[in-house]
């Protein structure tokens, strides 16, 4: 039974006296084709570590304005809170001037 990594394309051994090398030559021709792949694999990785710095890069600047929108937030929401008091104290005070005048008690 053949080794599973022989590929289709590649002629099987005829002789038994170059054997030896044939096979020495295809296992150089595999190691070549690895050899191949696994620079063609380091050039890509490459490639995706530059991508990745670039939006890492731009995913830090976005952080930086949501993070400044944040802070603004925060400030006009505690003046609006100001004023929601300021307009609960008014509204109460004056449903308590209209129960007043209501009930006679000035």
């Amino acid at each position: 039974m053949k080794s599973a990594a022989i590929r289709k394309d590649e002629p099987p051994c005829q002789t038994v006296g170059s054997e030896d090398v044939n096979m020495s030559d295809q296992l150089e021709v595999r190691v070549a084709r690895i050899e191949s792949d696994v620079q063609h694999i380091k050039e890509v990785t490459t490639d995706l570590r530059v991508e990745l710095r670039r939006t890492n890069d731009k995913i830090d600047a976005l952080d930086a304005k949501v993070d400044g929108k944040f802070d603004g937030l925060k400030d006009k929401l505690h003046s609006v809170t100001i004023w929601a008091l300021l307009l609960y104290i008014a509204l109460a005070g004056s449903l308590l001037t209209v129960l007043a005048k209501g009930f006679k008690w000035f």
